[in-house]
């Protein structure tokens, strides 16, 4: 069973494994429109899609890390010294359209992060909900 609605916690949890399940299969979609080589990868975005839904580990413990990885990068990516130089070249010179820009970077990056983090906690919760074991 998929779906857990007896409490709030069960109802977030299952919201997340939903939004991940999307997020997966929209980054899927993604990579089969850019075609070549990259389609070959949409293929994993779907098995571990279908892996969550039957219930192995694999496919919990693998989305958990792209969700996981996706926060860590994303945060240390836009917190790096080289960002706000990229929003000055990017702006022309013009320093108060860069600060705009490298200020909407950092709250984009923070969005996504946190996104990122609700799923990799929603996803780990629903694998103890599913009794998920480590086979």
């Amino acid at each position: 069973m998929i779906i857990f609605s007896r409490t709030l916690k069960e109802r977030f949890v299952t919201v997340g494994v939903l939004l991940s399940l999307g997020a997966l299969a929209a980054l899927s979609i993604r990579l089969i429109y850019l075609g070549g080589w990259d389609s070959i990868f949409s293929l994993v975005g779907i098995l571990i899609s279908v892996a969550i839904l039957k219930g192995i580990k694999f496919g919990y413990t693998a989305s958990r890390f792209i969700f996981g990885a996706l926060a860590i990068i994303m945060v240390g990516g836009t917190l790096s010294p080289f960002t706000y130089g990229d929003a000055l070249l990017a702006a022309h010179g013009d320093t108060l359209l860069a600060k705009s820009s490298f200020l909407h970077q950092v709250f984009e990056a923070m969005a996504v992060a946190a996104l990122s983090v609700f799923l990799f906690y929603s996803l780990g919760e629903h694998s103890k909900l599913r009794g998920v074991t480590r086979s």
